[in-house]
């Protein structure tokens, strides 16, 4: 048991430290109130075309699903099996990272990271990583960033 809990603090640091919420080093231009709207929506329509991917998996064969995201997307084969392993990941075993890009919070490249890094996790060790990280999404590379700073 602590070995999980030492495993699951130096994943959430070592994520940290990364910044993978987002890109926070670099340059991000000044977002007007619409503009910040429609980076949240964006955001939202990410997670909900995920979860759509993620059911269509529970109807139709893992072969199948991949076959046609690859279509619809015009993307690779491996790239569409990223996308339905990514779905399936965030609606079983990641529910605070799909919850927080339903919120506008982060996109589909920093759960695609928080995936990976949980990767090789098991779904229990997963889980917890996922709920240390919920509290943490919040005002981490916030849309309205200003300046060519490189700092927030």
């Amino acid at each position: 048991m602590t070995e999980n809990v030492l495993l699951v603090d130096r994943i959430v640091t070592c994520l940290l430290k990364k910044s993978f919420i987002g890109f926070a080093c670099f340059p991000t231009p000044r977002l007007g109130g619409s503009a910040a709207r429609r980076l949240r929506v964006i955001r939202y329509q990410q997670a909900t075309l995920l979860r759509e991917i993620a059911e269509m998996e529970q109807v139709s064969s893992r072969r199948s699903t991949v076959g046609q995201v690859g279509l619809l997307h015009a993307v690779t084969q491996a790239a569409a099996e990223r996308k339905v392993a990514l779905a399936d990941a965030l609606t079983s075993y990641l529910p605070c990272t799909l919850a927080a890009m339903e919120a506008g919070l982060i996109d589909e490249y920093a759960a695609s990271r928080a995936f990976e890094a949980t990767a090789c996790a098991s779904e229990e060790v997963a889980a917890e990583i996922d709920s240390q990280l919920a509290g943490r999404f919040e005002n981490r590379n916030p849309p309205h960033c200003g300046g060519w700073s490189t700092r927030c």
